[in-house]
């Protein structure tokens, strides 16, 4: 479960900053991709020309959209993968002995 957090987590912001220096070149020209990145989102407006930063927030967008479908996907394919699992009672007795209600 945490092993599956983690991977996710790691590909969707490596599939969004992929996509953000992508996608910088065409809806802000002249602005460094990895200047983007090192900034932040929350320093865009202070440390770029107001000019550029509508390319970039565009930029931001496209990558956000991206980790949003990684997470999408992978939602639905843990639903898919539930419907094919054992599902099965747990033991009373188990339940009992960890103090759960039965």
């Amino acid at each position: 479960m945490n092993a599956g957090g983690t991977s996710f987590v790691s590909a969707g912001q490596s599939a969004f900053v992929n996509k953000l220096i992508a996608t910088i070149p065409a809806t802000a020209p002249g602005i460094n991709p990895a200047t983007v990145v090192a900034t932040g989102a929350t320093q865009i407006r202070t440390t770029f020309p107001a000019n550029n930063v509508p390319g970039i927030v565009l930029a931001y967008m496209a990558g956000i959209k991206v980790a949003l479908a990684m997470s999408i996907g992978g939602a639905g394919a843990a639903f898919i993968t539930s419907l094919f699992s054992d599902w099965k009672r747990l033991n009373k007795k188990a339940m009992q002995d960890a103090n759960g209600a039965v």
